[in-house]
């Protein structure tokens, strides 16, 4: 695992070609020196009852740790102070730093089991924390299963949640709990994990629903069915299952460096949808470039983050590097006035703290702007990307986005490519990602959209 270390690394997503490995060169000594709209919902498992159900907000679910054992840091950030940072490669992908956030609740008003989904909004964000799940919830002989893992009792069901604690890191943040039967409870999360054994700490991020059955008895959940938004087969053991695994586990060398906040919403099989904060941006034009790498605007950047600013301040390093050529900006998206990117020339950011963001020098093009948060649709890939590589993975995601219903009109014009890692860094273990914005986002069956701006303060 490459691990950034501190002011002894230089700033990941290099451009490409010489001139972005001789500023490379120049930003490791300079940093060495002192001072340096939704789809349709899949079917649910279970009786299906139809008779209208309230829909409340409610106060319960508690802080959400950072993926990753809580090491992302609040702070950085954009307009007002309000955005966030988390560390790149130790949160799991899914965003870091807190929130308080409610869970949505959506059981029929005086009900059988509102009551019993009230205490599981409550409980089950303590599912990987000291306090633990209260297993007087659950009956003895509790039935439990998801794509790979399949216990029949209790004490198997706590045991799984022990062995993924110690051996993942994992992180639980709890999204809804709706009523779909009549003694069935539905609920909606994502869970961030690190592989602790393997030397690179792979993280992984999956994102479902868990469909759990009550007994009327006892009201205590006598099934917990598990599944996930990237496979179809959610059989026990399945193939697509275990794929989905081992491609999380393929190693990939991101830089534990400060990066933009985001959380991760739905990870499809080929594509994840993130919510990030807002956060603050240095950007150069590149011209009339036809690609996505330009290295005069990597050295601008590098020059102006390492003292080539009206401080002489030397700056964090930070990933990604953000760039896009002409005609492929986002809309909305870069900054403007005399010297940004504006329009449809091409664009290069480099990502920067709010409290570390010095004015550039008198006639340098170097300017800098505030990117909003938003919904966000991001395809990971590998290797040095050329343009033909990078056009075809922006044809791939929006194909996928078609195909899950998130696509035309909701799908914005043009995109960004993510680089993370410096390129002495092999191709194979290189993490990019082509970017696409979303106008809107709900969950599958969900009910509601999922708020565009980032619940709360700055997480």
């Amino acid at each position: 695992m490459w691990a950034a270390r501190g002011a002894a690394r230089g700033r990941a997503g290099a451009g490409a070609g010489a001139d972005g490995r001789e500023v490379w060169a120049l930003a490791r000594a300079r940093a060495l020196a002192p001072g340096a709209p939704a789809a349709a919902p899949p079917p649910l498992v279970g009786d299906r009852w139809r008779r209208p159900l309230a829909t409340e907000r409610s106060g319960v679910g508690g802080k959400w740790a950072a993926h990753g054992g809580g090491r992302g840091r609040a702070g950085a950030g954009a307009a007002g102070g309000r955005g966030a940072w988390a560390r790149a490669g130790a949160e799991g992908g899914a965003g870091a730093g807190s929130a308080q956030e409610s869970v949505e609740m959506r059981v029929e008003p005086g009900g059988a089991l509102e009551g019993v989904a009230a205490d599981l909004a409550a409980d089950l964000p303590h599912l990987f924390d000291e306090q633990g799940i209260d297993r007087g919830m659950y009956s003895e002989n509790v039935q439990f299963e998801d794509p790979i893992t399949r216990y029949d009792s209790l004490d198997g069901y706590l045991f799984n949640i022990q062995l993924l604690r110690r051996l993942f890191s994992p992180s639980f943040r709890l999204r809804a709990v709706h009523q779909t039967g009549a003694w069935e409870l539905t609920t909606r999360w994502t869970m961030g994990m690190q592989f602790r054994l393997l030397p690179w700490r792979p993280p992984l991020v999956f994102t479902g629903t868990s469909v759990m059955g009550v007994d009327p008895a006892s009201r205590k959940f006598i099934s917990h069915v598990d599944t996930w938004d990237s496979i179809e087969d959610q059989a026990y053991l399945s193939l697509e299952g275990i794929q989905d695994l081992v491609r999380q586990l393929r190693p990939s060398l991101t830089p534990s460096l400060d990066t933009p906040e985001y959380e991760v919403l739905t990870r499809r099989r080929d594509y994840e949808v993130r919510r990030y904060a807002d956060f603050s941006v240095a950007e150069v034009p590149v011209g009339g470039k036809p690609g996505p790498a330009a290295g005069k605007g990597f050295q601008d950047l590098a020059g102006y983050l390492f003292g080539g600013n009206e401080g002489g301040e030397s700056m964090a390093m930070t990933t990604p590097v953000f760039s896009w050529p002409a005609g492929a900006q986002p809309g909305g998206r870069g900054v403007t006035g005399v010297g940004g990117s504006g329009g449809d020339a091409g664009g290069m950011q480099f990502v920067v703290r709010a409290e570390e963001k010095p004015l550039p020098r008198p006639g340098s093009n170097v300017r800098l702007g505030v990117e909003a948060g938003g919904f966000v649709a991001a395809s990971r890939f590998s290797g040095a990307p050329s343009d033909a590589e990078v056009l075809a993975a922006e044809r791939r995601l929006r194909a996928a986005l078609e195909r899950d219903g998130l696509g035309g009109p909701n799908a914005s014009p043009g995109w960004r490519l993510a680089r993370y890692n410096e390129p002495y860094i092999p191709g194979p273990l290189r993490r990019n990602e082509i970017l696409v914005d979303l106008a809107a986002f709900a969950f599958p069956g969900a009910g509601a959209e999922v708020p565009r701006a980032a619940a709360g303060p700055a997480k």
